[in-house]
């Protein structure tokens, strides 16, 4: 972390520069205040050629309204101005803001004179809301507000398994219902029992007359049941909300999960075949 300071730090080559960045802090930018702004709330983004530090900027969320995130500090190395590094880097920090924190809305701003910035925040989406003069100078303030979001991934597999889990208690799977919701990834547990629970608790009951052994095999294959539904319902929420990258990471973790599943009902079934 040092060493990215030491690097954005040593982008701000001038006083303007800085004057436009953060005008209340003193030519030159040092390392200290650079850390500071690198560990206040993990605010702190960069942009990277390779191993070079090409551009900066932070999300910070709004203090009086939760469902707004600020941008500032946006700092891009002075050989690379003009190339839309910024740009680039302005839109990655509106899709954090939009789908890792569900913000309805972004803002942003920027001195009047400097018109390269409010151009670039133009051709980002942002509209100018708003102006006001700060230290003898017109601030303008720009907002992108962002016209339907889609549901995160955590409410889409809650919806997804609370109606699934429903389904499968009504035919008669409640084991499988029960394994899903457990292994389900991304789901509020909070959503999802209420909308359940009593279903459950209904099939359970009338599963307590049947043997021992055919209660274990019947669990197991719920239960397997219940996983790949789960994983399944992991992907397409993930799929709908955009977020792709996350699926091999998912299907990873869910793997060695089916591999002890089918050794269980493999040990289950020969138990019973020697019975």
């Amino acid at each position: 972390m040092a060493s990215d300071a030491v690097s954005i730090a040593a982008m701000v080559t001038t006083a303007e520069d800085l004057r436009q960045v953060s005008p209340l802090e003193a030519f030159p930018l040092d390392t200290a205040t650079v850390l500071h702004w690198l560990m206040k709330r993990g605010a702190g983004h960069v942009l990277q050629d390779k191993s070079e530090i090409v551009a900066y900027g932070e999300l910070v969320p709004d203090q009086t309204d939760p469902a707004r995130q600020w941008i500032g500090h946006m700092i891009v190395h002075p050989r690379r101005r003009g190339l839309g590094i910024g740009q680039r880097l302005v839109h990655e920090l509106v899709r954090i803001a939009e789908h890792e924190r569900e913000a309805r809305e972004v803002a942003i701003s920027a001195f009047a004179e400097n018109e390269r910035a409010l151009r670039c925040y133009g051709s980002c989406g942002f509209a100018r809301v708003e102006s006001e003069r700060v230290e003898g100078r017109q601030l303008v303030g720009m907002r992108l507000r962002f016209a339907s979001r889609r549901r995160s991934p955590a409410q889409l597999s809650s919806l997804l398994v609370a109606g699934l889990a429903v389904l499968l208690s009504i035919a008669g799977l409640a084991r499988a219902a029960t394994a899903m919701v457990a292994a389900a990834p991304l789901v509020s547990l909070s959503v999802v029992g209420p909308l359940i629970g009593g279903w459950l608790a209904h099939h359970f009951a009338a599963e307590r007359r049947d043997p021992w052994r055919l209660r274990m095999r019947v669990a197991l294959r719920q239960v397997g049941l219940g996983i790949t539904i789960a994983v399944v319902v992991g992907v397409v929420a993930l799929v709908i909300s955009g977020e792709y990258s996350r699926v091999p990471v998912l299907l990873g973790i869910y793997g060695g999960a089916t591999v002890v599943w089918v050794a269980l009902l493999a040990g289950v079934l020969g138990v019973e075949g020697r019975g």
